[in-house]
Parts: structure tokens; sequence; C-alpha cells
């Protein structure tokens, strides 16, 4: 049985290429042979001298007349952003025709857990301990996002997935700490517990 997401896909010819060089260079020929259409997936589209070669030669393709589509990875081309905007701003001069899209953005689930890391409890429930603030940001994620299902009005969710997605642990640490309204100094005083330092330590994994 197919269990592809996508229909099947009508192949005139194919090869295997296994030398690095041979492979980059039959791209660059494929891009300056098109005619009408290039459509590329890519996993990481880095800002190295090769990339760049391909940027040049995919920008020129578009300004041509070819629809030039290009599919990256979310997570590890979060952080050429502003990279990929100036690509479509060149590719879309004139006759151009460039399409860049991302895809894996984070999901509801990743987004709800910034929410709940980036969140406070009240003063009664911190009183209780670590478990108790846990349940009720818990339940004010759920009820954060059945109101707002994008997460796009919390500056500090936004925050910590910048943070994430780009890798700046300064944004991830400022996020957590002013959006979960943590104080070193206050908290300096207290012993935690075996299960606070237990959720510590997941926390940390999360973040690294």
């Amino acid at each position: 049985m197919d269990a592809s997401s996508s229909k099947r896909l009508p192949v005139e010819s194919a090869r295997v290429i296994v030398d690095n060089d041979a492979a980059f260079q039959s791209k660059l020929e494929a891009i300056r042979n098109a005619k009408s259409s290039i459509r590329m997936v890519y996993y990481i589209f880095s800002d190295d001298y090769s990339s760049s070669v391909l940027t040049e030669e995919l920008i020129a393709a578009a300004k041509r007349g070819v629809s030039v589509k290009l599919l990256l990875d979310y997570h590890t081309n979060y952080k050429h952003l502003d990279l990929l905007i100036a690509m479509m701003a060149q590719g879309n001069s004139g006759r151009g025709k460039m399409d860049i899209r991302l895809f894996n953005r984070p999901t509801i689930e990743i987004k709800k857990d910034a929410k709940f890391l980036t969140s406070a409890c009240g003063p009664e429930t911190s009183a209780k301990g670590m478990t108790a603030c846990s349940d009720e940001k818990l339940a004010n994620v759920e009820k954060y996002f059945a109101k707002d299902p994008n997460g796009s009005k919390s500056l500090f969710l936004k925050l910590f997935l910048s943070g994430l997605y780009s890798k700046n642990p300064s944004a991830l640490k400022l996020a957590a700490i002013e959006g979960s309204g943590f104080n070193p100094a206050a908290a300096g005083g207290a012993k935690p517990s075996e299960e606070e330092l237990e959720q510590l330590k997941e926390f940390g994994k999360l973040v690294f």
C-alpha cells in the first residue's frame, strides 16, 4: 500500500550521483536549462559558498521568467529568514516568479510547551510548591490556546520560539525567566525538593 501523502509523480528519467561535486554541478545545469519551472526541497539551505552560487542561479532563473519554488525546513533555516526574504525580493523583480516556503513549523504541542515554560502561576499556588504551580499552568495553557490557537498574542511565547529556532540562549533565558516571573534571589533561600529537581532537569533538557 502506498502510504505517501502525495500523489504518484510521473518520472521521465532519473540518475543516482554519489560524487558531491558532480551532484552540485548537475543542479546548476538543471537550473540553467530550466524553461518553465523549478521545484526544490532542502533540509538545510545555508549561506555558505555553494548555497550562495545556487541562490544566484535560482534568482537568475526566476528573473528570466522561470517559476521557482523552494521548500525548506523551518527548524534549520529559521536563522536565515532575512536571506530568504532578500532572495524573494530579488527573484520576484522584473518578470521574476520565486516562492519560498517553510515546512516543519512549530506544532501546537511545541507552542503549548513554550507557553508553559514562559508562564507564571499565582502567588498562592506558588506557595504550595512546583507541582501545584505546574497543574495551574497546564490548565491555563489549555484555556489560552482555546482562545488563541496560534499563540500569536503571547510575547514571551514568541520570544522563546524565536530563541529556540535561532539557537539563541539569551532569548530563551529571557523568555523563560521574565515570562515565568522567576526570581533567583527569592528562590535562593529555599532548598528544592527531589521532585522539583527532577522537573528542573526536564526543563533543562527542553531548553538545550
